[in-house]
């Protein structure tokens, strides 16, 4: 379960490191998250695919851009955190599934393994829960 862990928060982490190294701290501060987003929903709606409207709607307010480009760097950049204990492990998964989230919304792209919970899984104690408990033996 700890290599999962590892994997799950070191994809983010390396997606936040690409991030920087591709665009430098102008991710957070510029149009790129609004371009990708336009971008994406023109291209589906054009092609008669399904597309978020709400999106469409936002790259309209450019101020959003920044800070929502700045909250999923630092998501990303910030994901070994939570590997520091199970606090943290909540925190941080609960922030990354509201990512995710507002990635469907905004892109209509739907993630089924974090939107499902299954990704970060490996951040919690799951043998421990009611479900996955032995049910005792029935008497021979």
């Amino acid at each position: 379960m700890r290599l999962l862990a590892l994997l799950t928060v070191g994809s983010y982490f390396v997606a936040g490191v690409a991030k920087l190294r591709l665009s430098g701290l102008g991710w957070a501060t510029s149009d790129l998250l609004r371009n990708y987003i336009a971008y994406d929903n023109l291209r589906k709606h054009l092609l008669g695919d399904w597309y978020s409207p709400l999106g469409a709607w936002l790259v309209r307010h450019a101020w959003l851009f920044p800070p929502l480009a700045a909250a999923s760097l630092l998501l990303e950049l910030l994901a070994p955190v939570a590997l520091l204990g199970p606090k943290f492990a909540r925190v941080w998964s609960l922030l990354a599934w509201t990512f995710h989230l507002g990635v469907w919304a905004i892109m209509a792209i739907f993630f089924p393994y974090p939107l499902l919970g299954l990704a970060y899984a490996p951040l919690f104690a799951v043998e421990r829960l009611f479900l996955f408990r032995r049910l005792p033996r029935a008497p021979a």
